[in-house]
């Protein structure tokens, strides 16, 4: 039997948050992506041609792409770091604006208009304080990188003068391919430098993602262990509920709630949007483990039930946009 039901707002918040980062990691693996590789192989093409043609001087040259690769690291790391933040912030900002507008007859109801406004706002201000440490960042590492690269090329230019006058290269044509080898190597770094931005973003909105997709889950939807009765009468008695979503521990949804749904009868559950309809019957199907209280069916507490059988057993029908009962229905 097909189920179709309105998500949870858990379940809004981690699709929003999924959805913004998508986008990020979709920007870095794009062009930027394909530009960055290109400019890093012309760059090591650049150096390679420089020492078939004069190896000495190059190498005396690239001693300084070390320092280059070194300063850079680090300001990308930290940059990365920053980013994560950040991207915390505006993800936290995208689902209480999701939310909100979701609810928009609720809020309005309620008049907490400015209330919600004022907390996307500080979520927005937290995010510019964190997103002002890059400043200093980027500041160090163009300034430095710019340094280096006009460094290294005025150090090609030096030691091929004293090597030419010297007689050590008989040839300045050969000097002026290794410099001319060296501009093309240290042009590509500077185009590469302004695209770390966007690869940091994308790496830190994989962390976030990869972070919920590698979180160990504590149920086993396909475990063949627990009860199967064999037959449902669909009894529910619940007892001094009590749950918050993992993604707000610090909100919660369902205190102390008491409830008894007779087996044979029809039973609306009737609310505003927002009021735990839908969080109630996400832990009568185990989506979510309760924080504490008992669900019963049949008089069978639902842990001791297989997962499998109990979900196989309940149809749900997705409320109306207009209308907030949400019925049950038990084979």
């Amino acid at each position: 039997m097909s189920t179709r039901l309105q998500l949870p707002t858990g379940i809004k918040i981690t699709n929003t948050l999924k959805a913004t980062n998508g986008a990020r990691i979709n920007k870095g693996i794009s062009d930027k992506l394909a530009f960055t590789i290109q400019n890093i192989t012309t760059f090591i093409a650049a150096f390679v041609v420089a020492l078939v043609v004069q190896w000495k001087l190059t190498l005396i040259t690239i001693t300084i792409i070390p320092a280059l690769f070194i300063i850079t690291g680090i300001c990308v790391a930290l940059d990365a770091k920053v980013e994560s933040k950040v991207m915390r912030f505006y993800s936290r900002a995208a689902s209480e604006a999701q939310e909100v507008i979701s609810t928009i007859r609720t809020v309005h109801a309620f008049w907490a208009q400015e209330r919600m406004v004022t907390k996307y706002d500080v979520l927005l201000q937290k995010a510019h304080v964190e997103g002002s440490k890059k400043s200093l960042i980027y500041g160090v590492l163009f300034s430095s990188e710019t340094f280096l690269i006009y460094s290294m090329i005025s150090l090609a230019f030096w030691q091929g003068y004293r090597m030419f006058i010297s007689g050590e290269v008989p040839n300045v044509g050969k000097i002026f391919t290794v410099v001319f080898s060296v501009m093309i190597a240290a042009t590509t770094i500077s185009a590469i430098a302004p695209q770390f931005s966007t690869l940091t973003n994308a790496a830190a909105a994989a962390s976030e993602i990869f972070e919920i997709i590698d979180k160990p889950s504590k149920l086993d939807p396909l475990s063949e262990e627990g009860e199967k009765p064999l037959t449902c009468h669909g009894q529910i008695e619940i007892r001094d509920l009590n749950f918050s979503y993992p993604s707000r521990p610090g909100v919660q949804v369902l205190k102390g709630l008491h409830l008894s749904v007779p087996a044979g009868k029809t039973t609306a559950l009737v609310g505003a949007s927002g009021c735990g309809k839908s969080t109630l019957v996400g832990l009568l199907e185990r989506w979510y483990e309760r924080a504490s209280g008992s669900i019963e069916l049949d008089n069978i507490d639902i842990t001791k039930l297989n997962t499998k059988w109990l979900r196989s057993q309940i149809g749900l029908v997705q409320q109306v946009s207009h209308l907030t009962i949400l019925p049950l229905h038990f084979n």
